[in-house]
């Protein structure tokens, strides 16, 4: 009969450990669940921004100068709210670099 509660303790206590584990399992799938959402609201957050009449960059509506070819505002200016998403992505264009004239050399 001792062998027989000694085997029902230990079964016991493996399904006790099983649990915890499970729910520790769990509870971290929901943290890393909770942090993407977070960080996906962060990128999709609104932003205010002008648009600049010269290089058509958009610029934060708290700068009076345009962030790319620092132009002043005008008085008159166009702006909009966007994802912060897409004013992000303006920073990864790359800008065409000029073609430049080869330099005829004298041989």
């Amino acid at each position: 009969m001792i062998i027989l509660s000694y085997v029902l303790a230990s079964l016991l206590l493996v399904a006790a450990a099983v649990c915890l584990i499970l729910l520790a399992d769990r509870t971290r799938g929901k943290a890393f669940e909770k942090e993407r959402a977070e960080q996906l609201m962060e990128a999709n957050r609104p932003v205010s921004v002008w648009i600049c009449r010269y290089c058509g960059f958009m610029t934060l509506m708290k700068n009076q100068n345009c962030t790319s070819c620092d132009v002043p505002r005008p008085e008159e200016y166009v702006y909009r709210t966007i994802p912060g998403k897409e004013f992000a992505a303006q920073f990864r264009k790359t800008v065409p670099k000029p073609i430049s004239e080869p330099s005829e050399k004298s041989v």
